[in-house]
């Protein structure tokens, strides 16, 4: 996360409280009105501060793709065809990122967090699409720019968003001790506990030949770095978030207490796997599906979902692997798992091969193909 650097970490809070004060003060002197103006002008503001490319950058991605929700809701014609076009113009930037290396040609921190506004901003047009109601230009700038969640989540819906802003009052006691312990916790996993398990990765990391204990610490360990990682960067946000009376939504339910992968996933960076389902279903939402179709959709959501962390092999191999739960999960009927009926230790043994078969894919995160195989193999060593 970009504002983890001291000097941008600094500047993020003086941010966020200059926010807040603001909100108090406009709720006391009637200046309601002025509250998504100063917003959007204070997330441009740190854009700046960290990199002023960055913030032209974005800054006409916001102008161009408003003009093309504007279109979208000007068109009576030929609507679905414009929808599908915008949809691939929306996500041009990213593709060009991946596909041509653009990190290189356009600077290191142009797309800085762009897999996540680009997101919002296609839910935006979604939105707009099936709503055929229009967004104001400053109100999608503090959609897409809001800080808090701008480079690593979680990722908000416009009509989530929306609802949170128009509700925003002076900030309570219960809200800065909320939000002081959230970004605290976000700021120790990040930085203690990140610390200490890449020592022990590294470690690791030099066995040449794995047994089955030293392989399992490693899978372990994928998926317990893997999660303090990015639960550190959702705590931050969130916290961050309600010290500016911003709701921000969990992207972590406690994953490890899902029995199925169906449940998994509805745990695991929750606003990533909510959006990729919703806007891929809503393309079938009026049709019927069977156990095969909907097994089909769970496996390209899961390569979709793979494919937007990075292109490459081994992220598609991933994808792969993990739709192949849901698949056998939808025609089997093994989505769901009722804890009432079943024996305790069914629901134990579950959840805990839903888990290992997970961490088993976070070795794809931090390792190459041939040191991934290298520690399967150690568990029959």
């Amino acid at each position: 996360m970009w504002f983890i650097q001291a000097d941008m970490l600094a500047r993020v809070l003086i941010a966020a409280l200059i926010f807040s004060v603001f909100i108090f003060i406009s709720e006391k002197n009637g200046l309601k009105r002025l509250r998504p103006a100063f917003s959007a002008l204070v997330s441009l503001a740190v854009l700046t501060l960290f990199s002023p490319r960055l913030a032209l950058f974005y800054a006409a991605y916001v102008l161009v793709t408003h003009l093309m929700l504007r279109l979208m809701l000007r068109l009576r014609r030929g609507r679905k065809a414009t929808f599908v076009l915008l949809c691939v113009l929306f996500v041009a930037p990213f593709l060009l990122w991946r596909l041509a290396n653009a990190e290189s040609i356009l600077g290191i921190y142009v797309l800085l967090g762009f897999s996540y506004n680009m997101l919002k901003a296609v839910d935006a047009l979604f939105y707009v699409y099936y709503t055929d109601i229009s967004i104001g230009f400053v109100d999608y700038a503090n959609f897409i720019l809001f800080f808090p969640v701008f480079t690593a989540g979680p990722i908000f819906r416009y009509r989530d968003f929306s609802k949170e802003f128009a509700r925003l009052g002076p900030i309570g006691l219960s809200d800065v001790n909320e939000g002081v312990r959230r970004f605290i916790l976000g700021m120790f996993k990040k930085v203690v506990l990140m610390t200490l398990l890449t020592a022990v990765t590294d470690r690791l990391a030099l066995i040449e030949v794995y047994r089955w204990y030293s392989s399992l610490a490693v899978i372990v360990l994928a998926y317990v770095s893997l999660y303090i990682d990015l639960s550190g960067y959702s705590d931050m946000a969130v916290g961050m978030g309600r010290l500016m009376g911003i709701t921000v939504p969990e992207n972590f339910k406690k994953p490890w207490g899902a029995p199925s992968f169906t449940q998994f996933w509805r745990r695991w960076h929750v606003t990533l796997s909510d959006w990729i389902r919703e806007h891929i279903f809503v393309v079938v939402r009026d049709k019927k599906l069977n156990k095969y179709q909907s097994a089909l959709i769970g496996l390209i959501t899961m390569i979709v979902m793979s494919l937007w962390h990075e292109f490459s092999l081994i992220t598609l191999i991933g994808g792969v692997y993990m739709g192949l739960f849901l698949v056998i999960e939808n025609i089997f009927s093994l989505s769901t798992f009722n804890i009432r009926k079943e024996k305790k230790y069914k629901y134990i043994i579950r959840c805990v091969l839903v888990n290992f078969f997970f961490a088993v894919n976070a070795m794809t995160f931090s390792m190459d193909l041939d040191k991934i195989l290298s520690v399967l193999k150690g568990l029959v060593h």
